[in-house]
């Protein structure tokens, strides 16, 4: 499993294997994630007015640190509409704005869908959107790529780490995942 972000378009060998697409189920975590960027920017505000009366240098990087959240937060509510996830050969394939995360399906154990608890991370947990590295409850650290924070995630249980995902078409991409692992853990044995 590769899970360090990879640049979208950084391959140029063209790929003839089956590609199957799923997008991820519809949620609201736009709007939780806007919500968020405007408190950051009206902190940001505060903390600008702030560094213009006092002149004081805390107010200047609170307003720096606050100015950036909220950029970020941005980013985050427009590559929200990029999310996807693909079966491709022997691979799954997450896409997240312009990063796309590889996992090889023959490390694959199990494929399970339920709820979680969430705890602490360093991702971005808000309603209705889990991304990076959040730790649950009796699961531990996940890499999510969500449209979902606790409710219906597919975790996929590999030999490296776990994943957590919110695809619209659940029966079928477990089961098309199912089979994909099946085959790929076939094809490992016989390399």
């Amino acid at each position: 499993m590769r899970l360090e972000p990879q640049l979208e378009g950084s391959g140029t060998r063209k790929d003839h294997r089956k590609r199957s697409v799923y997008y991820p189920r519809k949620s609201y975590g736009w709007l939780s994630l806007t919500v968020l960027g405007l408190l950051f920017g009206g902190a940001s505000w505060v903390a600008f007015v702030s560094y213009q009366i006092t002149a004081d240098f805390g107010a200047l990087l609170s307003t720096m640190l606050l100015a950036l959240m909220a950029f970020s937060t941005l980013l985050l509510i427009v590559w929200f509409f990029s999310m996807r996830y693909e079966i491709v050969g022997h691979e799954l394939l997450l896409y997240f704005g312009p990063f796309k995360y590889t996992m090889d399906l023959y490390l694959v154990h199990n494929v399970k869908r339920q709820s979680l608890m969430p705890g602490l991370g360093i991702g971005v947990l808000v309603p209705g959107f889990a991304k990076w590295y959040i730790n649950y409850r009796h699961e531990g650290k996940v890499f999510m790529c969500a449209t979902r924070a606790c409710k219906h995630i597919i975790v996929i249980d590999s030999k490296i780490g776990k994943l957590g995902v919110t695809p619209e078409r659940e029966n079928e991409f477990i089961e098309e995942l199912e089979q994909q692992m099946k085959f790929a853990k076939i094809l490992k044995v016989e390399n």
